[in-house]
Order: C-alpha cells, then sequence, then structure tokens
C-alpha cells in the first residue's frame, strides 16, 4: 500500500495530550484542515482515506467530498456522521473501549446514520486511547496487533 502523510502542525511534536491541543491551538484548526484537504487531493479520488485520533474527523470531512472514496479506516477517533457519503462505502472504526474523547453516544449515533455503507466498529477493551502507538504509554501490543491484522483484512477485501 501507498501511504501518504503529511506535517499537518508545522514540525509540532506532543509528549502528551496537553501539547498536542496545545499545538492544535498554535497552528488552527482550519488550518490543520486546509492542510489535510490539500493532501488528500494529491491522491487518487479512489483512495482509501484513513485517520489517527483527531484524523479521523479529518478523513470523515475529507470523505463528504469525495464520492470515489474506496474506503475508510478510523484509528482511535471518531467523528460526527458526513452529510453526504457514497452508499456502499466500507468504514471502519477502531477504538478504545472506554474512549477518553468519544463517549459511547458518538459511536451509537455513528452507526444509526450508517444504514446504507458497510459498517465494521471494532473497539478495544481496557485500553488507552493511542493503544496503536508503540511509542506511547499507551500501547497495547495485542489490541494493537489485533487492529493491525483487521485493518490489513479491511484493505485486501477492498
Amino acid at each position: 500500500h501507498d501511504v501518504v502523510l503529511g506535517d499537518l502542525f508545522e514540525g509540532h511534536r506532543s509528549e502528551d495530550y496537553d501539547e498536542g491541543f496545545a499545538a492544535l491551538e498554535a497552528v488552527g484548526f482550519e488550518r490543520v484542515q486546509a492542510r489535510a484537504r490539500a493532501l488528500a487531493d494529491t491522491a487518487p479520488r479512489d483512495a482509501v482515506l484513513a485517520g489517527i485520533s483527531m484524523g479521523a474527523g479529518l478523513a470523515t470531512h475529507i470523505w463528504a467530498s469525495r464520492p470515489d472514496t474506496r474506503g475508510v479506516l478510523l484509528l482511535a477517533g471518531m467523528a460526527p456522521w458526513p452529510d453526504k457519503v457514497s452508499p456502499g462505502t466500507p468504514v471502519a472504526v477502531h477504538a478504545a473501549e472506554p474512549d477518553p474523547f468519544d463517549d459511547e453516544a458518538a459511536f451509537n449515533a455513528f452507526a444509526a446514520k450508517a444504514p446504507d455503507v458497510r459498517l465494521a466498529i471494532h473497539r478495544y477493551p481496557d485500553v488507552g486511547h493511542l493503544f496503536l502507538d508503540p511509542v506511547s504509554p499507551e500501547h497495547d501490543e495485542a489490541a494493537d496487533t489485533a487492529c493491525r491484522d483487521r485493518c490489513l483484512g479491511f484493505l485486501a477485501g477492498l
């Protein structure tokens, strides 16, 4: 798989959530969102959109304007359901259970608005929000491996 990653935060790096939120405030959400949109514009129109944590919200936002999206992977994050999406799009969500940033109502609302897509929500009990990040103290090897295997299966099925 070809993966396209961009620097949405002007090189800012953070060691914890507070620093991450401060970096977002310093750069500005609108600028981060515009950079994500511009980055997505460099990918084929039928590319799979994926995002981690806040990036899941960015991927969902971009998906609304890309009807040819082949699939959507939301990792360690959730976002409101976009207004316009193509029917039949495969969507997979992978998140901690519970997740400190998205309550259960967000997952239920997302699923309730997804009748025309192929939605799979995978929850990983008793892990931290960034369970996928091997340098995070929240990293969970078993959940990370299970998520990675499911994501590769998702991509292979496209």
